[in-house]
């Protein structure tokens, strides 16, 4: 299924962390609330892709209408700007003549590749893609794994709002 609902799903768990940074300083805040917003984002982010995996992989409603409605749920959640200095390199830095967000997406990469190559998360999420009736009578939970791979995808969605977050100084759902 397609989730329309990925820039809205990064904005909100930008706002996330932006939330975090502002309740500690705004542009004061300091590493660990940095940190502590990472996790909330992250955590934001995979509760967003949980809940549209659940109604997707429970009501059996059409990927499309779920992350439209998704998508038209967050819209318009909140906008907070102004933060510590220390997050600019998470959007412009390099290191060693590379820009960090490529290797933020590079890593993003690596992980995936081996999630999807050699865990059973991968088989099983190539099979759903191939024939879901199919998976479900061969004995897979796909409903789980509906579930988990929006879940990650929600999670994906924390990353690049992180990333933009850092790169605008600024975070609009």
């Amino acid at each position: 299924g397609l989730n329309l609902a990925i820039t809205f799903g990064a904005n909100i768990s930008g706002l996330a962390l932006a939330w975090v940074l502002q309740a500690n300083g705004g542009v004061d805040a300091g590493a660990g609330a940095f940190i502590l917003g990472v996790l909330l984002a992250l955590g934001v982010g995979a509760l967003n892709g949980m809940a549209m995996g659940l109604v997707i992989a429970y009501t059996k409603a059409h990927p499309i209408l779920v992350t439209l409605s998704m998508m038209i749920f967050l819209r318009g959640l909140g906008d907070i700007s102004g933060f510590p200095a220390f997050l600019a390199p998470i959007g412009y830095g390099t290191i060693l003549g590379i820009p960090i967000p490529l290797l933020i997406f590079i890593g993003c990469v690596v992980i995936w590749h081996v999630l999807l190559t050699r865990m059973k998360l991968g088989f099983n999420t190539y099979m759903i893609g191939s024939n879901i009736e199919a998976t479900r009578y061969s004995g897979i939970n796909t409903r789980k794994v509906v579930v988990l791979v929006y879940t990650l995808s929600g999670m994906m969605c924390a990353v690049a709002g992180i990333i933009m977050l850092a790169r605008f100084n600024s975070v609009r759902v």
